[in-house]
């Protein structure tokens, strides 16, 4: 019966491999720079940015699916700060930290993935106002399962009540004892354009590749036989209008485009702020999405609100699911919550003392 379980406990879990084929992705993606591109490691003004987003994706199911597909629970977190000058005066160099923890199905099927990006901020004009970006990442990836399925012997006898909970352990190729979790270097590049096209408006594009040297994922345990898949590089670009259509309005269109071996997804978004409050510098935020992709011809509409509080960024994204798949999942796509906030710290000027001479 051992062999039986380990074979079917082998073929779910990479089932949810394929399930999670297109990498950790957001809708709010602007809210992880770190993870979209490293060449947005410290392409900012102030001294610290630091945010995080938590993503629940199909965690409500219809009938017997709620028990057979738990759904993802994604989160993340990520640190970038501009560090010093470059080799020119207006050029400056940026590093970014990053973790993320995807968590998937009955089976806890968990991906962790560290990140460190550097990159080179290149202002091509005098004002700056047309900045190209050069980035690159490394990090590891580590993967593990835990087996929680109930087998048809279990249920009628002649088997185990249940097998360890860390009866998984799913490397990254590279060495380490079977058996045992082991973590291998993640390798990305990226490159981004950042330029003001006139008094209203500006934009901001850029592409990466990841998984540039193919680390493999190996589902094995001690005396059995493993499992495992490369991962293929990924590629994505991004690009972001922003245009005032009135001193307190702006229009703000974007889209996000990842290829995954076969699988291509397209994500179409468009926001609308409103500079609520120039007192206290609040701007709130609300728009509409579209996502399509290889499986789902249109698989969603996320719904987007928002606000700023002069340096904090906060956004909500509701994503409905039209597709097929809301059979599953009732519509209910992802919830998304993320925060940013970036802290400036100004040096204080040093003044000599004067000495003023009494006139008589």
């Amino acid at each position: 019966m051992n062999v039986k379980k380990t074979f079917y406990s082998l073929v779910l879990v990479m089932s949810c491999f394929a399930v999670k084929a297109q990498d950790i992705h957001y809708s709010m993606f602007q809210m992880s720079p770190v993870g979209l591109n490293p060449a947005l490691a410290g392409a900012f003004s102030g001294t610290a940015r630091i945010g995080g987003i938590y993503r629940a994706q199909d965690i409500i199911g219809s009938g017997s699916e709620t028990s057979a597909n738990i759904g993802y629970k994604t989160y993340s977190f990520f640190i970038d700060v501009p560090v010093i000058r470059g080799f020119r005066a207006q050029d400056w160099i940026g590093i970014g930290l990053g973790l993320n923890s995807d968590v998937a199905g009955i089976g806890d099927l968990t991906e962790t993935a560290t990140i460190q990006a550097i990159s080179y901020h290149l202002p091509i004009d005098k004002n700056n106002n047309n900045v190209i970006s050069i980035g690159v990442n490394s990090g590891t990836l580590s993967y593990k399962g835990k087996n929680n399925y109930t087998f048809e012997d279990e249920l009628f006898g002649g088997g185990s009540s249940s097998l360890d909970d860390n009866f998984f352990e799913i490397q990254s190729s590279g060495g380490g004892n079977k058996g045992s979790r082991a973590n291998k270097a993640d390798w990305g590049f990226g490159l981004t354009y950042k330029g003001k096209l006139d008094n209203v408006s500006a934009m901001r594009l850029g592409v990466s590749s990841a998984h540039l040297n193919n680390p493999t994922k190996q589902l094995t345990k001690a005396g059995q036989k493993s499992a495992s898949e490369r991962l293929p590089v990924r590629i994505t670009a991004f690009a972001e209008y922003d245009r005032l259509l009135s001193p307190r309005t702006r229009i703000i269109p974007a889209l996000l485009y990842q290829n995954y071996r076969s699988n291509n997804e397209l994500a179409l978004q468009a926001l609308f702020a409103y500079y609520m409050d120039p007192k206290n510098d609040i701007t709130v935020y609300a728009g509409l999405g579209l996502r399509v992709n290889t499986l789902n011809p249109i698989d969603a509409v996320p719904i987007y609100l928002g606000f700023d509080i002069k340096d904090v960024k906060a956004r909500l994204a509701f994503d409905t699911t039209i597709s097929r798949k809301s059979y599953t999942n009732r519509g209910f796509g992802a919830l998304e919550f993320s925060v940013n906030y970036i802290l400036k710290v100004y040096k204080r000027p040093k003044i000599d003392p004067a000495i003023f001479c009494p006139r008589f």
